[in-house]
């Protein structure tokens, strides 16, 4: 009986753990997405030339602000490889 209790215990546990590891991980998507999407407005308002001037074009702001998107998802891996 002890047993039964200890296990089911342990599985409620890590049911626990895995909800709130995904709640985790959909707060920070949804962070950088809104990130993604403001970066993407702040460079789409900018004149060609303001660009350019920073080394940009119009075709680089999606790759730019995915790269953005990325590293604010990919935040706690740094370090580790």
């Amino acid at each position: 009986m002890t047993h039964t209790v200890l296990v089911i215990s342990s599985w409620i546990e890590s049911w626990q753990e895995g909800i709130a590891s995904f709640i985790r991980e959909i707060s920070v998507k949804r962070k950088a997405s809104k990130i993604r999407k403001s970066t993407i407005n702040e460079l789409s308002r900018l004149s060609d030339k303001d660009l350019k001037d920073m080394g940009l074009y119009r075709g680089m702001i999606r790759d730019l602000a995915e790269e953005h998107y990325k590293a604010e998802v990919n935040k706690n891996l740094k370090g580790w490889v």
